[in-house]
């Protein structure tokens, strides 16, 4: 009985969600990458270009914002360069 109890408690060790995974990188860098594009085309458009181009870059820009806020990436803030 001691044996099964002591397993049991083994597997549930090892089998305990870490405070740091694989996934919360994954979803770092893909936070990432959505802000790296958030001031690129934030970039462009202060640099200017005609108005083709501006609302295309402005279309881009909102659609990562978006993205930015569907994937939460507001608690990896601190995180983010």
């Amino acid at each position: 009985m001691k044996n099964v109890m002591f397993i049991s408690s083994l597997w549930l060790l090892l089998n305990a969600p870490s405070g740091h995974s694989a996934e919360q990188d994954t979803t770092l860098k893909h936070c990432q990458t959505i802000k790296d594009n958030i001031q690129r085309y934030t970039d462009k458009r202060r640099q200017g270009g005609n108005a083709a181009k501006m609302q295309n870059w402005r279309k881009k820009r909102n659609h990562y914002s978006t993205l930015y806020f569907k994937y939460d990436c507001k608690r990896y803030a601190t995180a983010l360069k």
